[in-house]
């Protein structure tokens, strides 16, 4: 799909800056700018709310909640496991909040969820927050109560400016297809502005 879209595509142009003005936006990136009618802003809450935009976005689109991904290998399978929304039988993957982060302090506490009964063999995690280009995770956690009270508020356009990812979605969040599901709304808005 990429290669159809030719130099469409930019990698390692991290975008700094999105103006809006009467007829279009200006995209700042490292180097360079781009001009548009419209522009589909598809990343993370956190990661959104570190670029610059002109006018101020009104109110705060950050704090969403950020996470460590973690997983164990059992040393054998201990039937079906549930906890923390994760079910697995013989190697243990999930997530945890971010402000528990990763190494010793986050290992202790899943191992100890696990208990004996899954004699974990390994763990591993990552701290997702470290990772300048995922700032907490591949989506958002949102603390419980948060989507009812102001799902629609992040899938509102400012101006020019629309919302995409998987955040955004109002089925699916947190999945590929919430992704996608919020990529053609968001696509259909733009079209229906007339741009």
């Amino acid at each position: 799909m990429a290669e159809e879209l030719d130099d469409a595509v930019r990698l390692d142009c991290p975008v700094r800056t999105v103006s809006q003005h009467r007829t279009g936006v200006h995209v700042d990136f490292d180097g360079d700018q781009l001009a548009a009618q419209r522009v589909i802003v598809a990343i993370p809450p956190t990661l959104a709310g570190r670029l610059r935009y002109e006018p101020a976005l009104p109110g705060s689109r950050d704090g969403a909640g950020v996470w460590t991904q973690y997983g164990a290998a059992l040393a054998e399978p201990c039937g079906r496991i549930h906890w923390a929304g994760a079910e697995t039988s013989d190697v243990w993957n999930g997530y945890m909040d971010g402000a528990v982060r990763s190494g010793h302090r986050a290992a202790a506490e899943v191992l100890a969820q696990l208990g004996r009964a899954a004699r974990p063999l390994d763990y591993v995690d990552e701290d997702w927050v470290a990772d300048e280009w995922a700032q907490g995770g591949y989506a958002a956690h949102m603390a419980p109560g948060v989507m009812t009270a102001y799902g629609d508020i992040i899938r509102e356009p400012f101006g020019r400016i629309h919302w995409a990812g998987t955040e955004t979605a109002t089925e699916s969040m947190g999945y590929f297809e919430g992704a996608l599901q919020s990529g053609v709304r968001a696509a259909h808005e733009v079209i229906r502005a007339g741009g």
